[in-house]
């Protein structure tokens, strides 16, 4: 089988690959998302610490991050791959360790979300050059039936079942309220809310219900108009703001750190105007 080769000329066509590959990892999370519902509910689960959002861990991350790691050794040639979950699956710690093109993965981002059973769950890959800058992300929103792809200030969205449309609202076709804010930014609500905005504290509220405005699902589905973050990952919070670049939305960041793959903050917005006035309003530098 021949492999694939990441290259300037070629970037988008293996975004494309990548593309295929996450596509049937989004599926395949559906189908185990009974299952991990069950699971949980007899305490089969994992935490590894911090807030409950960062700190769910499931079955299904570590089967995705296996699935998707053994799909990229055999489809692609020069790629380094970066897991969220490190090497806690059976496939990462045997991969090249070198490569020009670095991929990394969230399996299920937004885990808390998936073992409640919620639909607002994706597959995110991002693709990186050596200093990990990104230029191209995958999505997968498996139970909303979406598939984007986007690089380089260019998207490709499609349904994942034919016979529908996608299901995206593009950055500017965004007209809501909503803005989701970490906890750190508590004490800035009312800032907030002098910009005409509605904040909103997922760590604070979030109470299981079937339409809470998760980060990136929420957004492409217009039931926010960006997100607010410190101590950002770029695998799944960079990953998503990225895209929302390429789509015609804005993302402002603080300083990154590749040796825990994070930004001081990282603000994702639908314009220019809105990142900026939230910067400004949240007192970030």
């Amino acid at each position: 089988m021949k492999k694939h080769t990441f290259t300037r000329a070629t970037r988008s066509d293996c975004l494309l690959r990548l593309g295929d590959i996450i596509k049937d990892a989004g599926e395949l999370a559906l189908q185990l998302q009974p299952g991990i519902i069950e699971a949980s509910k007899r305490g089969r689960t994992e935490e590894k610490g911090g807030n409950r959002f960062a700190s769910a861990l499931t079955d299904a991350d570590l089967i995705i991050q296996s699935f998707v790691a053994a799909a990229i050794a055999v489809t692609f040639d020069n790629v380094r791959f970066l897991g969220e979950e490190g090497e806690k699956d059976l496939i990462s710690r045997y991969l090249n360790r070198t490569g020009e093109t670095i991929i990394t993965l969230d399996p299920v981002n937004s885990t808390l979300y998936y073992r409640d059973g919620l639909p607002h769950f994706e597959v995110v890959a991002t693709a990186c050059d050596e200093e990990l800058r990104p230029f191209g992300t995958v999505l997968s929103l498996p139970a909303h039936n979406g598939l984007l792809i986007t690089w380089e200030y260019d998207y490709s969205a499609h349904a994942l079942d034919p016979r529908l449309p996608h299901p995206f609202v593009l950055p500017g076709q965004n007209v809501a309220k909503e803005i989701l804010l970490g906890e750190e930014f508590a004490d800035r609500a009312d800032a907030v809310r002098r910009l005409g905005l509605s904040p909103i504290f997922p760590w604070r509220d979030y109470d299981g219900t079937p339409d809470w405005p998760h980060a990136s699902s929420g957004f492409l589905l217009g039931r926010h108009a960006g997100c607010v973050n410190r101590n950002c990952q770029l695998i799944d919070g960079g990953a998503f703001a990225y895209a929302l670049s390429c789509m015609g939305g804005t993302y402002l960041h603080g300083p990154f750190h590749p040796e825990t793959l994070r930004y001081d903050w990282l603000i994702a917005a639908r314009d220019t105007t809105l990142a900026n006035q939230l910067k400004e309003a949240l007192g970030l530098s």
